[in-house]
């Protein structure tokens, strides 16, 4: 009687933890699962973080490449105003396209005048195209609208500028442009979350599109970098060809456009 008395049961034997009266020390009990559970919550977390800052990093080349590419163009624009200003003696010799830009401020006025002294104005201002006034263009009056640049912003300055060719190197570089746009303004706006903007394309289709980005501030700098005495498209050929002789001529038989 005494050995049934102290005989250990088969649940004693099989299932010490549970048992009222566990056979081995709690030192030596395995890591409890929440232990486990905890780590694995903090390599998911930091996985997590990593994933959001990558998507911060890639959304945000969006907004610094854009402005990047704003300062570009409005540097190089500065560049050829003063240049022209420079080359330019009188608003006669200024080629008509860029005779808008001349008098952008008197036409902007026009804008708020009415009846009949809107047609006095008019004349006015178009009545110097002939005119022997010095020609002096406002750096800070250029043909952009202070948004992001897109393909029509680069239209409008081939335009007024009178340059030749194409303002793209090719008609991908104008997707590229309008795609370099809409992400932008998507971050910059909060109108999308970071994430969903970098989840739309992968790094190295980003980076093509930056390189195309490059390429046309390659082209445009290309186009404008030529002094404006020896390129007929910014001034009268007559007054052009009289102020820098056989150079310009040498231009104008490439097949270059003329200046009117």
């Amino acid at each position: 009687m005494l050995a049934a008395r102290n005989a250990v049961t088969p649940s004693q034997v099989l299932d010490p933890f549970d048992s009222p009266k566990p056979m081995q020390d709690k030192a030596l009990r395995p890591t409890p699962r929440s232990t486990t559970h905890y780590n694995v919550t903090s390599a998911t977390f930091l996985r997590k973080a990593t994933r959001e800052l990558r998507a911060d990093v890639h959304a945000s080349s969006y907004v610094h490449t854009a402005a990047a590419l704003e300062q570009l163009v409005g540097n190089m624009l500065t560049a050829v105003v003063n240049e022209i200003n420079v080359c330019v003696g009188t608003l006669a010799d200024l080629r008509l396209s860029l005779f808008a830009m001349a008098q952008a401020g008197p036409l902007d006025s026009l804008q708020d005048v009415r009846g009949l002294k809107m047609w006095g104005r008019r004349t006015e201002v178009f009545g110097k195209i002939a005119s022997s006034d010095t020609c002096l263009l406002n750096p800070a009056q250029l043909p952009l609208d202070g948004r992001s640049i897109r393909p029509e912003h680069l239209d409008t300055i081939w335009q007024v500028l009178g340059l030749g060719g194409d303002p793209f190197p090719g008609p991908i570089h104008r997707l590229a442009l309008n795609s370099l746009a809409n992400n932008r303004n998507a971050v910059a706006h909060g109108e999308e979350k970071p994430s969903t903007v970098a989840d739309r394309s992968s790094i190295p289709d980003t980076l093509m599109l930056f390189d195309r980005i490059e390429q046309v501030v390659i082209h445009m700098w290309e186009a404008t970098t030529p002094t404006c005495l020896r390129r007929p498209t910014v001034v009268d050929p007559q007054i052009a060809c009289r102020l820098s002789g056989s150079d310009l001529e040498g231009v104008q038989s490439q097949g270059r456009p003329p200046g009117r």
